[in-house]
């Protein structure tokens, strides 16, 4: 895995170019239809979360990165954006027009979530969404307890009998290079709606190229690279 300084540089990069390519284009280049303007508003909130997380485990050399609020936005990302492809691919015309009216996505699991998603419209990268969810993994498990301040934060707060932070570099680099992935996927799949193919290509030039960091490292989630 690299380290937490080239993870920080990976995740920057690739969210100064999902900003750019954001500019000037009014809902993203989608049809102002409910259906995608809640869906890319859901995603764009994923990407917001990315940017929390640079901010928040890469701090300047006279700040304290909060190491433990950037891990508590890994879960909430992953989530936002399962949102986001439930509403586009997913929900039913009346259901999405009840969530455009207040209403609530059904009150399905995450696991229930992945599998209507992957099942709908077979997310690519060799079922990486259930990937995460799966048990023999532990991934999500692992998400929960950083999200509710469970043993995964507090065991990375004590050392020889002084309580505060102490994320391995490891740690860091992990966690921006998951958020660097998702912000990528998520915005992939809003070029593939709007059919912007050369963002689109782009995209998935970008999403290579993290598959192969994660794949070379020998990372238990494997991604494809096509």
């Amino acid at each position: 895995m690299i380290d937490s300084s080239a993870a920080a540089g990976l995740l920057l990069d690739n969210i100064r170019w999902i900003d750019s390519v954001k500019e000037n284009k009014q809902f993203f280049g989608l049809p102002g239809s409910n259906r995608n303007l809640l869906g890319a508003a859901s995603t764009d909130l994923a990407i917001e979360y990315a940017s929390a997380i640079l901010r928040l485990a890469h701090a300047p050399r006279d700040q304290q990165a909060m190491c433990g609020a950037a891990m508590t936005l890994l879960r909430p990302m992953f989530e936002v954006l399962a949102n986001a492809w439930l509403i586009f691919f997913v929900l039913d015309e009346a259901q999405v027009e009840r969530l455009a009216n207040g209403g609530r996505i059904p009150n399905w699991s995450m696991a229930q979530r992945v599998d209507r998603i992957e099942r709908t419209v077979g997310m690519r990268n060799d079922n990486f969404m259930s990937r995460v969810m799966s048990p023999e993994l532990g991934l999500w498990r692992m998400l929960n307890g950083f999200t509710h301040g469970g043993f995964e934060q507090l065991r990375r707060r004590i050392a020889r009998n002084v309580i505060g932070p102490v994320y391995t570099d490891e740690d860091l680099a992990r966690a921006m290079v998951f958020a660097a992935l998702l912000a990528i996927i998520g915005w992939s799949v809003i070029c593939r709606e709007a059919n912007r193919h050369g963002d689109y290509a782009e995209g998935e030039r970008r999403l290579n190229h993290i598959a192969a960091l994660l794949n070379e490292s020998g990372e238990r989630i494997r991604m494809g690279a096509s």
